[in-house]
């Protein structure tokens, strides 16, 4: 009996990562190439606060509307990044071979999240 246990185990683990029936045959939304299709909307004022009062001066941009505009990006466009950003690593190295008479070369980069 005990060697069937690592096979009910490998069996569980092949049903939980195989994808659910049907999930395969789902097609991805239509995309719209028509203009015609898309209704109308507003794109708000950049020089207009989220109160309404209108942006006078640079420090009233910097300090309220450019971060309601930031807010509004991170809502609806683009999302967060994690408190603390990303770490990331980045290793490279130029290399030169005899190919093509010396005038090429090849760089390798690597970035790591």
């Amino acid at each position: 009996m005990k060697p069937a246990r690592p096979l009910i185990g490998i069996a569980v683990l092949a049903a939980a990562l195989l994808p659910a029936p049907g999930a395969l045959s789902l097609a991805p939304p239509e995309a719209n190439e028509d203009e015609s299709k898309i209704p109308p909307y507003t794109l708000p004022d950049p020089l207009v606060l989220a109160d309404g009062r209108k942006v006078a001066d640079a420090r009233t941009w910097r300090e309220k509307r450019r971060p309601e505009l930031l807010r509004l990006f991170e809502t609806h466009v683009y999302g967060r990044t994690p408190a603390g950003g990303a770490s990331w690593n980045c290793s490279g190295a130029i290399l030169t071979g005899d190919f093509l008479s010396r005038m090429s070369f090849l760089i390798h980069s690597l970035f790591l999240f």
